[in-house]
Formats: structure tokens, C-alpha cells, sequence
């Protein structure tokens, strides 16, 4: 296979694009292009995109969404109420899925605001829930041990007595 390409010429091209801190998408055949022409390159594609915008703001924005996930792990390892059976047990798993849900969500915005801490923490929450939610569940699914149910038993009603 002949190769018709001057890569020392093409290679400088490139070079000089680098050098004014451009980008220019690789075109399939066409040389590259010599600068100048007023056109702006488009962005690099390893350029953060969409999402959080870099500064403070955002930076204040991934660490709100933190605390308030952590204060949702907070409430649900201090749960006030029982969580054997029944309704209470239920909304327990709801609020589970609901520190799953923002745990998934602090990840996702700390890592597009390259929020190093807040991701793990994240990840620590996921886990947390998870963790929670399966110490409910699996007794109740007859995994373990100890064998739990879903429903409370109903007590039978007292006896009434009718004098005639």
C-alpha cells in the first residue's frame, strides 16, 4: 500500500493549531487546515459539557445537593419509628429509595463539577442505603436467619358478651 501523505507537513499543521490552542476534528482525506480563517474550532470533546458550569456557584450547588442527601442519611439512621411491619415499614423503604435516588444524583453532579469529596460521599450514602434497605428486606424474602413479614398480624377482636 502506497501512502500519498506528507505526515512532516500534516504534522506541523497540527502543531500550530496546538500551539494556538485550538481544536480541529480529524477530517477523513482532507489536509488539515492552515490557520487563520476566523472560524472558531470547535470545542475538544474531552471538554466538560452541559451540566454544572464551572465557578462558585457551582461549587456551591454540588455541596447543597451533598448536605441535603446527608441529611436525609441522617434522618433515616435516626428513624423515629418502628419500621417491623406494615405501613411503617414501607414508608422506611420509600425513604431508602429516596436517599438512593439523591445519593445517585450527588454522584452524578459531583462529577460533572469534579467534586472529588462529594462524589464519595455519594457512594458512601448509595451504600449506606443499600445497606439499610437489604437488612430489611432480605429477612423478609427468607434469606436470612431470622424470618420477618411484610404485613402485621391482626389481633383477633375481644370477645363481646350479650346478655339476654
Amino acid at each position: 500500500m502506497a501512502d500519498n501523505r506528507d505526515w512532516d507537513k500534516e504534522m506541523a499543521a497540527i502543531d500550530k493549531v496546538i500551539a494556538k490552542g485550538g481544536y480541529v476534528a480529524p477530517q477523513s482525506g482532507a489536509p488539515a487546515p492552515q490557520g487563520g480563517g476566523g472560524a472558531q474550532a470547535p470545542t475538544p470533546s474531552f471538554a466538560p459539557s452541559g451540566g454544572v458550569a464551572a465557578g462558585s456557584r457551582a461549587w456551591f450547588g454540588v455541596w447543597v445537593r451533598t448536605l441535603l442527601a446527608l441529611a436525609l442519611a441522617f434522618g433515616i439512621w435516626a428513624w423515629p419509628w418502628t419500621r417491623f411491619c406494615g405501613l411503617n415499614l414501607y414508608a422506611y423503604l420509600g425513604a431508602l429509595a429516596v436517599l438512593a435516588l439523591a445519593s445517585l444524583w450527588v454522584m452524578i453532579v459531583s462529577w460533572k463539577g469534579r467534586s472529588a469529596f462529594s462524589h464519595i460521599l455519594g457512594f458512601l450514602m448509595f451504600g449506606f442505603s443499600v445497606w439499610l434497605g437489604a437488612a430489611e428486606v432480605l429477612p423478609r424474602v427468607e434469606y436470612a436467619k431470622l424470618h420477618r413479614v411484610w404485613a402485621c398480624p391482626v389481633e383477633p377482636a375481644p370477645p363481646t358478651t350479650t346478655t339476654q
